[in-house]
């Protein structure tokens, strides 16, 4: 936005050295130049309204453009669950399809003779699992034996069950006898532990080599009587399973057909979301297009308009201002004493160039009169320009603050906003 009012800053640069003249000569000519920068100003605020205007237009083109593409790219996830919607009306068939075929097999004599023998092969294989048990049993017991620790638990649950009120107490006297025991017969209690454990492992050892033999003979009678079935039912073998197959492959290509138009569904939102994006990225070209050709526009009219005119009258009227006018003091060549200006021991009344003081901002011109502030005041820089007056040192008035094309307006009374 620099570039685009470099006309309106050069005018507030240069407006910064308009000269309050003490001369009558000076006075007319700085009020002319003044006059000419004020009809400028209004130049510059037109040629602004209509580039605002362009780039209102362009915002106005990009944000109907992000509303029409914005559905399809924000609502792929609920887009997506339609498609799982419609797949899981297709595939209910498929799964219940499934569960007719199977029972359809299991009702043959051939499938009762085969889960007859499995029934038969689990519960013996069920022998050694219940062996694992016991050994498992055993080895609790006797640890709750040797341990009174374990017992004092479970003599506190069983009292807990009861809602006996005493039986945190007792189960607290239980444990400090068991301690008290403990430490008489530790080593009574760790052989018990050991012994314990010992048959734990024996018990273990034996009932693993009892369930490789039966899952050795399990493994032997199942191949057996597989044999035995497909014998007894060989008439009915073939057309059973083929059924099966059959009943199967017909569910199976219902469930093709739904997993197909599945994966077809959410690419087709997936390509759509991805038109969407495409077409949006193609509306922030045009809009990029549009507003480099408002600035293009706007600096060509800024520059060969009658705002350039008005710019090159004010100059040359400024410069026959400064010409007659006497130069205005540095604020840098006062001496400042608390908020008066003085100039050889005397407080300063005249014109004053500043470009270091704190009410001035960056570069200012104002007047002073014994030693304060006094009279019209101006400052501007590259990001903007202020003006308004003081009155015996302090903000009195009106004054304006310019940037960028907009203005705010304040008003003082004897340096209080009002």
């Amino acid at each position: 936005m620099k570039t685009i009012f470099f006309i309106f800053v050069v005018l507030a640069t240069m407006f910064t050295s308009i000269a309050f003249a003490q001369s009558a000569v000076c006075d007319t000519e700085t009020k002319k130049a003044k006059t000419i920068y004020d009809k400028c100003v209004k130049m510059s605020q037109t040629s602004t309204s209509s580039y605002t205007e362009c780039l209102e237009k362009a915002t106005s083109g990009l944000t109907k453009c992000a509303e029409k593409h914005k559905t399809p790219t924000t609502q792929v996830g609920s887009n997506q669950n339609k498609c799982f919607e419609e797949y899981k009306v297709q595939i209910a068939p498929v799964t219940s399809g499934h569960a007719k075929c199977t029972e359809e097999y299991k009702s043959s004599d051939y499938a009762k003779c085969l889960e007859k023998h499995q029934a038969q092969a689990t519960q013996t294989s069920q022998v050694a699992a219940n062996g694992y048990a016991k050994c498992q049993q055993e080895y609790q017991a006797k640890i709750a034996q040797t341990n009174p620790a374990t017992k004092c638990l479970q003599e506190y649950q069983a009292q807990q069950a009861k809602a006996d009120k005493d039986a945190a107490s007792n189960y607290t006297k239980c444990i400090q006898e068991y301690q008290a025991q403990a430490q008489t017969q530790a080593a009574q209690i760790a052989q018990a532990n050991k012994d314990a454990m010992s048959n734990y492992t024996k018990c273990m050892q034996e009932y693993q080599a009892q369930a490789a033999q039966i899952a050795a003979q399990a493994s032997k009678d199942a191949a057996s009587n597989s044999a035995k079935c497909l014998e007894e039912h060989k008439d009915q073998v073939s057309k059973v399973t083929s059924d099966y197959a059959k009943c199967l492959g017909e569910y199976k290509v219902l469930e093709d057909k739904a997993k197909s138009d599945l994966a077809k569904c959410q690419q087709e939102y997936k390509d759509l979301a991805g038109k969407a994006k495409s077409d949006y990225a193609k509306c922030q070209e045009e809009y990029q297009v549009q507003t480099n050709k408002c600035t293009q526009e706007y600096q060509i009219q800024a520059a060969t308009s009658d705002l350039a005119k008005c710019s090159q009258e004010y100059q040359t009227q400024q410069a026959k201002a400064d010409k007659v006018c006497p130069r205005p003091v540095n604020i840098s060549e006062l001496e400042e004493r608390g908020d008066v200006y003085f100039m050889k021991n005397k407080p300063y009344s005249g014109k004053v160039n500043c470009s270091d003081c704190t009410e001035c901002g960056y570069s200012c011109n104002v007047n002073m009169k014994n030693g304060k502030f006094h009279g019209e005041y101006s400052s501007g820089d590259e990001e903007g320009r202020v003006t308004g007056s003081f009155k015996d040192g302090k903000k009195h008035g009106e004054w304006k603050y310019y940037d960028e094309g907009s203005t705010r307006v304040e008003y003082y009374k004897d340096g209080e906003l009002q």
